[in-house]
């Protein structure tokens, strides 16, 4: 009831010349500035179109601050994708640097020892020789 009484008291206090001036806009739908100007008084309307102007104004140098930034972002990333190759190329290089000494340093080690069939026969049989005395030496001192 109180609600009802409200609205009964708004309805006929307020000018229905107040109500008929009030305009909604939505997101999405353009705003036609020369038919909702009119309604604004000169200040309002000259600030209003002011800050759109400038609002434009700003964005077309932020875009353009951001499209530099852009362009040295994507500058310093090409160096250091460049960069990263380099130093991956160099790794590279030290390791087969590294692999070809021990490979090179192996071969003179095996062909300055000069061993023929019989003698590398002779070490296999005494290796074997004395690991068998040891042997048993160790298990008849061990009983």
């Amino acid at each position: 009831m109180r609600k009802i009484i409200i609205l009964i008291l708004l309805f006929t206090l307020v000018p229905t010349t107040t109500l008929a001036e009030i305009k909604l806009y939505k997101a999405g739908i353009p705003v036609s500035f020369s038919e909702d100007m009119h309604c604004m008084n000169n200040e309002t309307a000259l600030e209003f179109f002011g800050k759109f102007k400038l609002c434009a104004k700003e964005c077309e140098i932020k875009l353009n601050e951001l499209e530099s930034l852009k362009g040295l972002e994507t500058l310093y990333l090409k160096e250091a994708l460049v960069f990263q190759k380099e130093k991956y190329l160099k790794i590279l290089e030290e390791k087969d640097k590294t692999i070809e000494k021990i490979y090179t340093s192996a071969i003179t080690d095996f062909s300055d020892n000069d061993l023929s069939w019989w003698k590398v026969s002779l070490m296999v049989i005494g290796g074997v020789v004395i690991g068998a005395a040891t042997t048993a030496t160790v298990l008849h001192f061990t009983k």
